[in-house]
């Protein structure tokens, strides 16, 4: 199929965008409307029903199915199946409910929310007055959810960690990435968690993508429908990004059944482009960009619009109803662990120095204990429990074993540590991992401890004996 390349004809679009907290934001706000008129007529349904079918016909990414589910609910109609329903909202639910049959698209929705009409015609009429202080408005909400990015950090190992909410379409968000992205310039490898990341821009995508990906890089395609005719326009790799790019860092993307549209399609491109490793659950699986659409005075239908191409295998980027699947999957809640000790193995196989090797080995067995410790009951535990030689003393709180300094042969004076068992004897300092402590007895039941740290140098104390 011939396709017309239009490059800047959608600028302002968003990749699996903005529009869908747009969606979100109404709909929340259905339950606020005062102006609900809880009884819908016969007529209504069938404006209703006549409109969603022209909007799907000339908007829906998918054609075919466009016809399909407009014949469905035109069918439907004339048959009466919809007689006995005179709730907005619930024949609403019903629409979107028949039209998902169709094609299990989890961006497609019919919604009664008069407030979104309202909404939508103040924005189509707004000034540039308005506009700039909508804007300026929308500056400060995302500001005090820091422009998505949640969390910043550096693991054991030094394994770069970066918590994104959602992908924002600001150009303040673009400075904060920047910062973000070149903090991790120096760590062995990469872990962007995305598992509760529910969409945003194409804009974020790209420029996060451009520090993975190198320059001439076709990352995507969009394809949508204008005055009757396909069009198509492709997005790549930017040509400059500020600070250090990431292109031999291993990167990996930790998803979730939340994770939702542009999260998806990231996810999607990445793995697509050999580029990361998913870990976790498939993602929720809505991956179109759309928007939200007046159907009459009460009601609204958010209409995907623009599929996907991905350019390695030219085919549609198919996420709805579908979601994207991890390359290793595992529970949510173990993502994280998951991703930070396969990065930690690949450095271990990476390594050509024993010392090293020796340092990555110890780091991933304390990484591996906190997140699984060894199971051991009270009794076994008791007995280490008293004072010892060298300053420091054993004690239990909460079921645990935990360990108070006088000394500073781990850290300082006063300090107090959990102590997580790897053995029957053998435990990891929770607050200090480049030391850890070994119990032994004797034939005569003297116990002493030993501090194991992890240069090889080792400190041992005896327990004193009840007098």
């Amino acid at each position: 199929m011939k396709k017309n390349i239009k490059v800047n004809s959608i600028v302002m679009l968003f990749f699996f965008n903005l529009v869908f907290f747009l969606c979100l934001s109404s709909f929340s706000q259905e339950a606020k409307d005062t102006s609900e008129k809880p009884i819908i007529d016969a007529d209504t349904k069938i404006q209703i029903v006549e409109k969603i079918g022209e909007l799907l016909v000339n908007n829906y990414a998918y054609p075919e199915k466009a016809k399909e589910m407009k014949n469905l609910i035109t069918n439907k109609l004339k048959k009466g199946d919809y007689n006995s329903i005179d709730n907005v909202r619930k024949f609403a639910g019903i629409l979107t409910q028949d039209l998902r049959k169709i094609k299990n698209d989890l961006h497609l929705r019919v919604s009664y929310s008069p407030g979104s009409v309202r909404r939508i015609r103040k924005s189509r009429s707004q000034s540039d007055e308005e506009r700039k202080k909508a804007l300026e408005e929308k500056i400060e909400r995302e500001r005090k959810s820091n422009f998505g990015f949640k969390e910043l950090k550096l693991l054991e190992g030094n394994i770069g960690y970066l918590n994104l909410g959602y992908f924002s379409s600001l150009r303040q968000a673009g400075e904060i990435c920047v910062a973000a992205i070149n903090f991790l310039a120096n760590a062995e490898a990469v872990i962007l968690d995305l598992r509760s990341n529910n969409g945003g821009s194409h804009f974020m995508l790209k420029l996060i993508s451009s520090y993975f990906i190198e320059n001439n890089t076709n990352l995507w395609s969009f394809e949508w429908k204008e005055g009757g005719r396909q069009q198509i326009e492709q997005h790549w790799v930017l040509p400059f990004v500020p600070g250090r790019t990431l292109f031999e860092k291993d990167l990996y993307i930790l998803t979730s059944g939340s994770t939702f549209s542009a999260a998806e399609g990231f996810s999607y491109n990445m793995k697509a482009h050999k580029r990361a490793t998913l870990i976790g659950e498939t993602t929720q699986g809505g991956g179109i960009a759309g928007n939200l659409e007046i159907v009459n005075n009460d009601f609204v239908i958010f209409v995907p619009k623009y599929r996907s191409i991905n350019p390695i295998t030219n085919t549609y980027i198919d996420i709805e109803g579908n979601g994207v699947k991890p390359d290793i999957e595992v529970p949510a809640h173990r993502a994280l662990f998951t991703a930070h000790m396969h990065a930690i193995d690949k450095l271990i196989e990476k390594s050509n120095n024993l010392k090293n090797t020796n340092s990555l080995n110890w780091i991933r067995d304390w990484v591996k204990t906190k997140q699984d410790p060894y199971k051991l009951d009270f009794k076994s535990i008791k007995k280490y429990v008293g004072k010892y030689t060298k300053d420091f003393e054993i004690f239990i709180e909460n079921g645990s074993l935990y360990l108070r300094e006088s000394s500073s042969y781990i850290e300082y004076p006063g300090f107090s540590s959990k102590l997580i068992p790897m053995s029957e004897n053998l435990f990891i300092i929770e607050k200090a991992g480049f030391v850890r402590i070994k119990f032994e007895t004797d034939n005569h039941y003297n116990i002493k401890a030993t501090l194991l740290y992890q240069n090889g140098n080792k400190v041992t104390a005896e327990k004193y004996k009840k007098e």
